[in-house]
């Protein structure tokens, strides 16, 4: 699992780590790439530039930030899923979860 922030750095970064971890003998295909949007600013690159970038390398999931809902659950001193299960977070993370048990599943 790689978490790459849509930033130019941390997006190069990325793709060094990568072809490090493939010269390790890492396949690419054993490579789940997330791109974890922290903040709301125009300078987060869209997912088909960051996968564009990381040499054509799928993004499996995209978490969006949710400072709003961070709050509340600091406030309310639970997980952030939790204070809104049906909320878009809360279905980005049971995507990843998917993704994690699909690749188990089929070996990857």
């Amino acid at each position: 699992m790689l978490v790459v922030e849509g930033v130019p750095n941390s997006i190069a970064h990325s793709k060094l780590l990568m072809e490090e971890l493939n010269k390790l003998g890492i396949r690419k295909e054993r490579i789940s790439v997330v791109l974890n949007h922290r903040i709301r600013s125009d300078t987060q690159l869209p997912v088909s530039v960051v996968a564009e970038t990381l040499i054509g390398h799928p993004i499996a999931v995209t978490i969006t930030p949710a400072p709003e809902l961070l709050t509340q659950a600091v406030r309310m001193q639970t997980a952030a899923i939790l204070c809104q299960p049906d909320g878009v977070v809360a279905k980005q993370i049971i995507k990843l979860a998917d993704h994690i048990i699909q690749s188990e599943a089929a070996g990857i």
